[in-house]
């Protein structure tokens, strides 16, 4: 995965927002899954196809966070959704 990768909510999954976090449910694996405030941005902003860049972009304008560590912090948290089989990646 590289920042011109585009990623996208896979549809095996439901999730319900509380306040700022979501609970997510793998349905294919039964594991929930819990993100924060900013996890949570990202799981809204993949819910159609983006690039990964895209959504630094965004984030970086929402979020006080350096353009580096947005984009290590945001590969690498993808990489766990990519792991659970909760994203697809093209």
């Amino acid at each position: 995965m590289d920042l011109t990768s585009c990623v996208q909510q896979a549809e095996n999954s439901v999730c319900c927002e509380i306040e700022d976090r979501t609970v997510l449910l793998n349905v294919a694996a039964g594991k929930y899954h819990g993100f924060n405030e900013v996890a949570t941005r990202i799981w809204q902003l993949i819910s159609a196809p983006r690039t990964v860049n895209s959504i630094c972009d965004e984030l970086m304008s929402e979020f006080d966070i350096s353009q580096e560590q947005c984009e290590a912090e945001v590969v690498e948290f993808l990489q766990k959704l990519k792991a659970a089989e909760l994203i697809t990646i093209s």
